[in-house]
């Protein structure tokens, strides 16, 4: 197959063309692989400056943290200075006016004792009625003549009983039970 002089023509002509296409794109490969290690190398400037730029930074941190937590410490310390001397002068003020304290509270308790005892104790005379009415009490029992004994209850415990007389049962008022008691004349029976 032999191709004509305008085909070869256009066949030089597109290869021409696809070379210096390909000429074109190793300049600009070659331009950009240039690009390419200029970016590298500037990068590898700033990776090696990092490690200073960094210790400059954190020494900064550290020196701006340290002067703010100074400057708080030494306030705390001089306001709990201030609270130990407030302290200090009031517990010495309070060992000033103790004793008269002590007396006061004491004087009052004294007071309120005494008072108690004046209006709860009975007085002499009211002892003696009251013993009268014991006395009088006692007699009218020892009138009735009604038979005590100690009863034992379920559990054992003893307790004061009287004996019932059987002749009289139960009374009822009110829904509640009374019995009569016994005395030594019907308990014969």
């Amino acid at each position: 197959m032999s191709l004509s002089e305008d085909q070869l023509n256009q066949l030089m002509k597109f290869a021409f063309t696809a070379l210096q296409g390909t000429i074109n794109d190793r300049q600009e490969f070659a331009r950009k692989l240039e690009e390419f290690r200029n970016q590298i190398a500037q990068l590898n400037a700033v990776k090696n400056q990092m490690p200073t730029l960094l210790q400059e930074r954190v020494d900064h941190a550290v020196l701006e943290a340290t002067k703010t937590c100074t400057h708080e410490l030494t306030t705390s310390v001089a306001a709990a200075t201030r609270a130990a001397e407030a302290a200090a002068a009031a517990y010495k003020n309070s060992q000033k006016s103790q004793p008269f304290i002590v007396g006061g509270v004491s004087a009052l308790l004294g007071i309120a004792i005494c008072t108690f005892a004046y209006f709860w104790t009975p007085s002499l005379s009211e002892i003696q009625d009251r013993r009268d009415q014991i006395a009088k009490l006692e007699e009218n029992i020892s009138q009735l003549q009604i038979q005590t004994d100690k009863c034992p209850e379920k559990n054992g415990k003893l307790h004061l009983c009287v004996l019932l007389d059987p002749a009289f049962g139960f009374l009822e008022k009110n829904g509640d039970r009374y019995a009569v008691p016994a005395t030594s004349k019907t308990a014969k029976k």
